[in-house]
Order: C-alpha cells, then sequence, then structure tokens
C-alpha cells in the first residue's frame, strides 16, 4: 500500500507544503514521487496500487534502455521467428531505425522525432504509382 507524507519546504517565497509518496512496485523496490498538492498525490497512489492489482505497472526506469539493446533483446526472446522474418526485422532495424536511434532512450523518441528522421518519412520515398 502507498503511504503519503507531508513535509514543509522553505523557499525564499515562504513555506509551502509538499506531498511525498511511497511505493514499493511489484519487484518490492521502494520508490518515491513528491507532489505539490495532496489530491495529486492520492491519485498518484491510487492508480500505482491499481497498476499493480492488474498487471499493467510500468516500471519508471523502463525508458531509461537504449533503443538499440532493447531490439536485441527482443530478437533474442523470439526463439520461434522463421528465419526469413528475423531476416527481415533485423534488415529493417540496421538499415532504417538504429542508425538514427539506435542510442537514444525508448522514453525520449516520440512521434514528432520519428517523423523528422530520415526514415520517417516513407512517402516521400516511394515510387510514383
Amino acid at each position: 500500500m502507498a503511504s503519503i507524507t507531508k513535509r514543509s519546504v522553505q523557499s525564499s517565497a515562504g513555506t509551502r507544503q509538499k506531498y511525498d509518496v511511497r511505493y514499493r512496485d511489484p519487484r518490492g523496490v521502494q520508490r518515491s514521487r513528491t507532489f505539490r498538492t495532496l489530491r495529486e498525490a492520492e491519485r498518484f497512489a491510487r492508480k500505482v496500487e491499481v497498476d499493480k492489482e492488474t498487471g499493467s505497472y510500468v516500471d519508471p526506469s523502463a525508458g531509461q534502455v537504449t533503443l538499440d539493446a532493447y531490439a536485441q533483446e527482443w530478437l533474442d526472446n523470439r526463439p520461434t521467428l522463421r528465419p526469413r522474418t528475423r531476416d527481415l526485422y533485423e534488415g529493417q532495424l540496421d538499415n532504417h531505425i538504429l542508425p538514427v536511434f539506435g542510442a537514444t532512450q525508448i522514453s525520449k523518441i516520440t512521434p514528432p522525432a520519428v517523423r523528422s528522421s530520415p526514415s520517417g518519412d516513407l512517402d516521400a520515398r516511394r515510387a510514383p504509382s
């Protein structure tokens, strides 16, 4: 169960209240997050508990892995891929995706970044019909 702790923070503008939410993720690792209002803290605490119960909890550090590392792990965890399908996926990754986004953290890859990338504008490279 998540817990909420109120604390006072001194600043040049005076004393303000902050609310810390402490919770344990599904692996048992303790995490915390700070909010400006009690309402925001309560909403987050409820959401974390519901996500853990329903199995939809996402580790906040999951987005820190690079696309290159994730893609390699993803391929390694697909032993039933047929050889031609694996070759196709590896070719798409090696030729179009990883040169642009391979070293980028997954959490930093956004739809506008994909659209503005050299591989993002597929319509401009298609042959006229």
